[in-house]
């Protein structure tokens, strides 16, 4: 990745709101996304494929879906500080959920796809849901075995109705459905979003988080709106030439219940309106997805890219004996390239030329196969990654980046530039509160951190 020095962020104290840099004075997401609507309401937000096709939505569509559901939900009776959870694959009815949502002054949270149903019912109760939005028929069979259990909750709205025609519950609905009431409502109050938002504050909350659980039960991590501007130009403000200078593709795979996923392909499409997102038509076809589109952002775990790498290894083992020959010859030129560029030596001419062959001859061959020839920029995140998965894509010619952060603080630090050596979290965010202690340990204060929902001891604890 090339930073374009041409490209300046300008000043920006910290007492401003992040959203002011790009033109637009609201402090909250909904703010942001109701200025973004208007500011461009005929360019593309994103593209999801459906039956074999990219269908671009605006966000002059994609503003309608939010109001008419946001209005939907507020006519069955959704009051500011309620909570929605939402279950199910990446999905463009995921967003407008959630952004409806926060536009009704309420509080949404995601349920990991995978989640057993005791899981399910646990945060269902913790977090006091009134409203469930399922992706389809898989969710809906989960909240139904113990939506008697749940005395809060009023409706389960369906995106994806094909299956449930069996239930027979009046808190069932269709998500057209919601949308629908909305229409009307809005037909009477043209406005009425607007006040809504209008009513939002930046130190609400916006979003609960779940913790995964590993030292007891899962703690909902209450998030207001500062915490995701400030993580949204944070990274725009590291990486200005990538998120700020130009339009560019990325590839939506990850859930949307972890803060990651919804930061990158959510909110910072809103921020800049330059990060295009792809959904594909399911999430296991994200390698298909990928091939496609051809991102130039790519945002993946660990575990993302040690799949991706050893697939792409399999097929070489399977290929002819001269492609394998090819293969083992760049890969000793990329090994003495990468090398020399970790250490900042001065690579001679002649490894040069030699690495530009094995490029064009291998290595550029394998990532158009992938997908990601035209990475500009490719993130790892949400758990340690092994320094030799990184190593591995970065001698192929994908400038891997190791990003680091937690749910309580956001994202912490990440590499810069061009091919860095891996292992380590390289410096630190813009404006990013930190100390280090003593014993040489990094103290960060994020922004926006509200506490644990419902746990007075933890959050004291913090």
């Amino acid at each position: 990745m090339k930073r374009n020095d041409k490209y300046k962020v300008p000043a920006l104290s910290p007492d401003v709101p992040y959203s002011h840099i790009v033109g637009f004075k609201a402090d909250t997401i909904p703010g942001l996304f109701l200025e973004r609507c208007r500011a461009t309401p005929d360019k593309v937000a994103f593209r999801v494929k459906d039956l074999g096709i990219y269908r671009e939505v605006t966000w002059g569509e994609y503003f309608e879906h939010v109001n008419n559901f946001c209005l939907g939900l507020v006519e069955l009776g959704m009051q500011k500080g309620d909570r929605v959870a939402i279950m199910g694959d990446s999905c463009p009815e995921w967003i407008y959920a959630d952004l409806a949502t926060q536009c009704a002054g309420g509080i949404s949270y995601g349920i990991y796809p995978t989640s057993a149903i005791s899981e399910v019912k646990y945060l269902m109760e913790n977090g006091g849901a009134r409203f469930f939005v399922a992706e389809d028929q898989e969710y809906v069979d989960k909240i139904m075995t113990v939506a008697d259990e749940l005395p809060e909750l009023k409706k389960i709205i369906v995106a994806d109705t094909k299956g449930t025609f069996l239930y027979d519950d009046s808190r069932l609905t269709s998500f057209k459905e919601v949308e629908k009431i909305g229409l009307q409502r809005k037909a009477k109050e043209p406005q009425l979003i607007q006040e809504l938002v209008s009513r939002v504050k930046a130190d609400d909350v916006a979003i609960f988080i779940y913790t995964s659980g590993s030292t007891g039960f899962p703690k909902g991590v209450m998030l207001n709106h500062n915490y995701f501007l400030m993580g949204e130009f944070g990274m725009a403000e590291a990486f200005p030439e990538l998120f700020l200078a130009k339009e560019h593709r990325s590839v939506c795979h990850l859930t949307f219940a972890h803060m990651v996923g919804r930061l990158f392909e959510v909110y910072m499409p809103i921020l800049t309106g330059k990060h295009i997102t792809h959904f594909g038509e399911a999430i296991d076809a994200m390698a298909e997805t990928t091939f496609e589109v051809s991102p130039q952002v790519f945002l993946g775990g660990p575990r993302t890219y040690e799949k991706m790498a050893a697939q792409t290894l399999v097929g070489m083992e399977t290929s002819t004996r001269l492609k394998r020959a090819a293969y083992r010859w760049a890969m000793s030129i990329g090994r003495r390239y990468i090398s020399k560029k970790w250490d900042q030596e001065k690579i001679p001419w002649d490894l040069k030329l030699l690495h530009k062959l094995a490029q064009w001859i291998v290595f550029r061959p394998v990532l158009e196969k992938v997908g990601l020839a035209r990475i500009e920029g490719a993130f790892v995140s949400a758990a340690p990654v092994p320094p030799g998965v990184v190593a591995l894509w970065q001698i192929w010619g994908v400038n891997v980046l190791e990003l680091y952060g937690g749910t309580e603080m956001g994202g912490v630090s990440c590499q810069r530039g061009p091919f860095p050596k891996p292992g380590n979290a390289g410096t630190f965010l813009p404006r990013k509160q930190v100390k280090l202690t003593e014993e040489g340990e990094a103290v960060v204060k994020g922004f926006g951190f509200a506490g644990y929902w419902r746990n007075e001891k933890a959050t004291a604890e913090i």
